[in-house]
This record gives C-alpha cells, sequence and structure tokens, in this order.
C-alpha cells in the first residue's frame, strides 16, 4: 500500500503547486511547459517517495560480519545469475519501465506505456519487460518480466568475490 500513498503525496504536492502558482501562466516561446515539468515533478517525486520507503531494506553487505552467510549469499547469488543466463532467450523488443508506470486494473498491475501496444500487436512471446525496481506479484505479462534490481544484487554479490579475489592475488604477487 505504500504505492498508493506515494502517489497520493506526489499528486497532493503538485496540486498545491498549481494552486499556489500560475503554472497556466508559464510558457517558453508560446509553448507550455507546465505539463512536461508536471510529469518530471510526478515521477521524481514517485522516485523519492519509494527511496525513502524502502531504505530499511537496503543495508550494506559490507556490515554484514558473518561470513559464513556472505559466503553462501555469493553462492546463491552465482547459481541465481547462471540460471537467469540460461533461461534468456532471444527477443525482438526490450521494454525498461519501473513499478510506478503501473497502474492497477481488474486485480492485474498494467504499465501504462507499453503494456497496452504489447497486447494490441499480440507480442507477448517476443518481449522482455525489464523492470528496474520493485515487481508486484500480478503484472500484467509476467512471464516476460525482469527484474533488474534482483539481477544486479546477483552481480554486485559476485563483483565483490572478485575483487576479494584480485586484491588476494595482488597481495601474493608483491614480494
Amino acid at each position: 500500500m505504500h504505492h498508493i500513498d506515494s502517489q497520493e503525496n506526489a499528486k497532493n504536492i503538485i496540486i498545491s503547486l498549481e494552486d499556489n502558482f500560475p503554472v497556466d501562466c508559464w510558457t517558453i516561446d508560446n509553448i507550455q511547459v507546465w505539463p512536461y515539468i508536471r510529469i518530471k515533478l510526478y515521477y521524481e517525486l514517485l522516485t523519492i517517495y519509494d527511496k525513502k520507503q524502502d531504505v530499511k531494506a537496503n543495508k550494506p553487505l559490507a556490515r554484514s560480519s558473518n561470513k559464513v552467510v556472505v559466503f553462501f549469499k555469493i553462492i546463491k547469488a552465482f547459481f541465481a545469475s547462471e540460471v537467469f543466463f540460461f533461461k534468456l532467450k532471444q527477443k525482438k523488443i526490450l521494454f525498461f519501465g519501473a513499478h510506478f508506470h503501473r497502474v492497477l486494473n481488474d486485480g492485474i498491475y498494467f504499465n501504462r506505456f507499453y503494456d497496452s501496444i504489447i497486447s494490441h500487436h499480440n507480442l507477448q512471446d517476443d518481449v522482455y519487460m525489464v523492470e528496474y525496481q520493485k515487481i508486484y506479484e500480478n503484472m500484467y505479462n509476467h512471464k516476460a518480466l525482469i527484474a533488474l534490481s534482483k539481477q544486479l544484487d546477483n552481480y554486485k554479490l559476485l563483483l565483490k568475490l572478485t575483487r576479494k579475489q584480485k586484491k588476494q592475488n595482488d597481495s601474493t604477487c608483491r614480494i
């Protein structure tokens, strides 16, 4: 439900700006700029609210003092990455989006920008949809989704392992 709250907060801030400033008069070369600013501001506000809500979930791995836990996380990341790359199929189209591009419609989260294109042109089997933030349970064309943050987390763990190994190799080479 935090997503709905952040949408409401963003909407209220924008409405407050529209009530307190002459946004309809803001023009550059006879082009009204408020609609463009409004959209950018809305997405920025959603991103800010989501970052505030996710702060507790994003504890750095470096703070973990238990090396066994870190070791198993790295092993899990390795196998998860292997499975991910093995399952990837060649697709014609890649879409990139975030959870706040989605609206809840009949119990399914629908991306307001590209899901209608996918449905209209029957592209369900020809696309991957890379989501770079949260993934909801009930999303349209769920089998084509790639959770980028999950894959990046796995990559960071593996990168951490390779950096440690490189440091060890560098230190053993110096005599």
